[in-house]
């Protein structure tokens, strides 16, 4: 069995994993971060057994933030906090809503103060080589790797994920 994980690019309909002709898990979710596909990989793969795992990682401005319900929120730049659940772990009067209050005010700051790409750059250097090591079979793309046609919401049309799919069968498995 085949680990599969990443953003939209890997999750959404007429994706790349569709014409993916191995048996295979893909857990990839549409608005994922990095830090988002590395923690769930992990978790996964501490879960079971995989021969390999393919990871289709996403530029580097997606943050992710854990609530202290744990849940894991994807950040963008340029979109809404999504919906929170409440605080029922520290104070329960504490609402979803205001925690996304929070977190957008986070993601402000962030965005203004502390965002370096360098050490994004590096922070995703360390979740592959632990993937890596966690996974004998890992196989690490990006989603500028994914080349070809794209449809009007900027992802890969269905004629460019077959080629990608293509491409990983005939490079990676030797089929």
């Amino acid at each position: 069995m085949i680990l599969i994980n990443g953003c939209s690019f890997t999750a959404l309909q007429n994706q790349w994993p569709e014409y993916f002709p191995l048996e295979h898990n893909n857990i990839a979710q549409g608005g994922s971060s990095n830090d988002y596909i590395f923690f769930t990989t992990m978790k996964e793969l501490q879960k079971r057994d995989y021969t390999s795992c393919i990871v289709v990682w996403r530029f580097t401005t997606r943050i992710m933030m854990t609530t202290a319900n744990n849940q894991l929120v994807n950040i963008l730049p340029s979109t809404p906090i999504p919906q929170c659940n409440g605080d029922d772990y520290l104070d329960k009067d504490i609402s979803g809503t205001e925690i996304e209050q929070a977190l957008e005010r986070f993601k402000r700051d962030y965005y203004l103060f502390f965002h370096n790409e360098e050490l994004q750059q590096e922070k995703l250097q360390a979740y592959q080589h632990a993937i890596s090591s966690a996974c004998k079979n890992a196989i690490h793309f990006t989603v500028d790797d994914i080349v070809g046609a794209k449809d009007s919401t900027g992802h890969p049309t269905a004629e460019t994920s077959k080629k990608f799919a293509n491409h990983i069968m005939e490079k990676y498995f030797n089929e």
